[in-house]
């Protein structure tokens, strides 16, 4: 069973607001740079690392020359 609270990639706490009993606004994921395609199993929601990491890794993508 999947825990809304866990990251799918690394398992660990993803922080989000929402499940957390808040609203939307107060999550940090409002504001945050995602990849422009996420990973097949989205069982819940990222962490800030993981979000971070995939969006730098696209962006650098982005750049190659070929």
């Amino acid at each position: 069973m999947t825990n809304p609270n866990q990251c799918p990639l690394c398992q660990n706490n993803n922080d989000c607001a929402v499940q957390s009993g808040k609203s939307i606004g107060a999550c940090w994921c409002l504001n945050a740079a995602f990849p422009r395609q996420l990973p097949q199993d989205m069982s819940s929601c990222l962490c800030q690392r993981c979000a971070q990491r995939l969006a730098k890794a696209d962006k650098l993508d982005l750049k190659q020359v070929k």
